[in-house]
C-alpha cells in the first residue's frame, strides 16, 4: 500500500513538472533576451573616456554651428527630418527654434546633446556598435565650441549644457536639494543666486521652511509655474555654457505660463553670458529672442 501511494505521489510530481516545463523554457528565453539587452553597447556611450573634453569655461557662452545637417530617425528611414539644415549661434546669443509640432525642433536638441549622431541617418544609439568616432561621417556636421560633436566626449559635452523640458522632474526632497541635484558641489550662495535668476527666490522664501521645504513626489506640493522655475534654477546653478529651454511653458496653465515666461524674458533681457536655445511652437512665446544681440530661427522641414 505504501509503495502504491509513493508511486502515485511520484507520478503527480512528474506530471506537475511537465506542466511547468513550458513556463521554464519561456522564462529561460526571456532571461536570455533581458541579459542580451543589458549587455548591448550603445555607439554613444557616456562611460567612454575617449573624445575631446571641453575646458571648464562656466557661463561663458559657446559658438554652435549646424552645417548642411541631414537626418532621418532610424525607425522612420523614409521620412527625412532635415534636408540640409544650417544655422549658427554665437557665444552669448539667444536663438529661438520656432515651428509647428513635429517639424523637428526638439530633434535639433537631441542631435546637439548627442542622443543621435549624424551618420548617414544611422541611429547613433544602435546596438553593438563600435566607436562611433571611427565610422564614416555623413549627414553634415554640428560643431560645439569648434569641435565636431562626433569627436567630443559625451559626458564632457553634456556637462556644458543646462536643460529644461516641458514637464520638470522634481524629487521628494527639499527645494535646495532639487536645485543642487545638477551640481552636487554647489554652495548655498550658488543655489540662492540661481533661484534669483529663475525668479524663484521670493516664493521659496515664502514657504515656512524656505529652501528646506520638501516638494513632495514629483513636486506635488508646488504649482506648475513653481516647479518650472525651480527646474530653471537647477539648470542655471551648474553655470552652463548653453541653456536649452524645450517648450518650457507649453504644459502650463495660462497663469503659470505667464509667470515662467516673465522669467525667460528677464533672463534674455539681462544678457547672461551663456548661450540660450528656446524651443517653442508659437512665435509669441519667444518674442524677446529677436531683440538686442538675439536671433530667431523659424524651424521648417
Amino acid at each position: 500500500m505504501q509503495a502504491t501511494f509513493g508511486i502515485m505521489f511520484a507520478s503527480m510530481s512528474v506530471g506537475q513538472t511537465v506542466l511547468y516545463s513550458t513556463d521554464a523554457a519561456r522564462a529561460q528565453l526571456a532571461a536570455e533576451r533581458v541579459f542580451a539587452l543589458i549587455d548591448r553597447t550603445s555607439a554613444i556611450d557616456t562611460r567612454d573616456t575617449g573624445g575631446r573634453k571641453f575646458s571648464d569655461n562656466a557661463n561663458t557662452g559657446v559658438d554652435i554651428a549646424f552645417t548642411d545637417v541631414q537626418f532621418r530617425y532610424p525607425t522612420r528611414t523614409t521620412l527625412p527630418v532635415y534636408r540640409g539644415l544650417s544655422f549658427t549661434i554665437k557665444a552669448g546669443e539667444s536663438v529661438a527654434l520656432v515651428g509647428p509640432s513635429g517639424c523637428g525642433k526638439s530633434t535639433a536638441i537631441q542631435l546637439l546633446e548627442r542622443f543621435y549622431d549624424l551618420q548617414s541617418s544611422v541611429a547613433a544609439n544602435a546596438c553593438d556598435a563600435k566607436d562611433s568616432r571611427r565610422k564614416t561621417k555623413g549627414g553634415g556636421s554640428i560643431t560645439f565650441a569648434g569641435t565636431e560633436l562626433r569627436d567630443a566626449n559625451v559626458s564632457s559635452l553634456r556637462e556644458q549644457m543646462g536643460f529644461v523640458g516641458q514637464e520638470p522632474v522634481l524629487f521628494n526632497m527639499s527645494v535646495e536639494d532639487n536645485i543642487r541635484f545638477s551640481c552636487p558641489d554647489a554652495s548655498q550662495t550658488d543655489i540662492i543666486e540661481a533661484a534669483k535668476q529663475a525668479q524663484a527666490d521670493s516664493f521659496i522664501r515664502s514657504f515656512p521652511q524656505g529652501y528646506k521645504t520638501i516638494v513632495g513626489s514629483g513636486g506635488s506640493q508646488l504649482s506648475g509655474g513653481q516647479k518650472q522655475r525651480i527646474a530653471i534654477a537647477r539648470a542655471l546653478v551648474r553655470k552652463p555654457r548653453l541653456l536649452i529651454l524645450d517648450e518650457a511653458t507649453s504644459a502650463l496653465d495660462p497663469e503659470s505660463e505667464r509667470q515662467v515666461q516673465k522669467t525667460l524674458d528677464e533672463l534674455m533681457e539681462k544678457g547672461h553670458q551663456h548661450s540660450t536655445i528656446i524651443v517653442a511652437h508659437r512665435l509669441s512665446t519667444v518674442r524677446n529672442a529677436n531683440t538686442q544681440r538675439r536671433a530667431v530661427l523659424v524651424c521648417i522641414h
